[in-house]
């Protein structure tokens, strides 16, 4: 939300501010809000959406201009939160857990060349902004 947002004065966000606010959701690149709405589906709420955008920048510059609210996982809001405008508050009534997966076939486990690929693609997930410290965890 932005940083003048008359949310920000709460610790945090409960589920009647919640609905109650205007929410700007993010289109392009993956899920990174929809779990908020299923959950919301199976408690038969609706949250509404104001404005769809397809990348971060422009959700970004629409919230830190506006009453509206994004959701995003909260490692990804701290790191926004030190380069824009914005304030970000947890959620007060549902602990949402966001992971990241890398797969691959069972018979690649011991390739020299699969290997070096997640051992690179791992690195560069733990060099992310949008990643805090200690949330990628290497498998094998």
């Amino acid at each position: 939300m932005s940083s003048e947002h008359p949310l920000t004065a709460a610790s945090q966000i409960s589920l009647d501010q919640y609905l109650y606010a205007a929410h700007v959701t993010i289109t392009g690149g993956g899920d990174k809000d929809g779990f908020i709405d299923t959950w919301l589906k199976k408690k038969n709420q609706r949250r509404e959406i104001k404005l769809a955008v397809p990348y971060f920048t422009a959700a970004l510059r629409v919230i830190s201009q506006s009453p509206y609210l994004l959701t995003i996982p909260e490692h990804i809001a701290i790191k926004l939160a030190q380069d824009y405008p914005i304030a970000w508050r947890a959620l007060g009534f549902e602990q949402f857990t966001h992971r990241y997966w890398m797969l691959w076939h069972s018979r690649h486990q011991h390739s020299p060349e699969q290997q070096w690929f997640r051992r690179l693609v791992h690195s560069q997930f733990q060099q992310s902004q949008f990643l805090s410290p200690g949330q990628v965890r290497p498998s094998s």
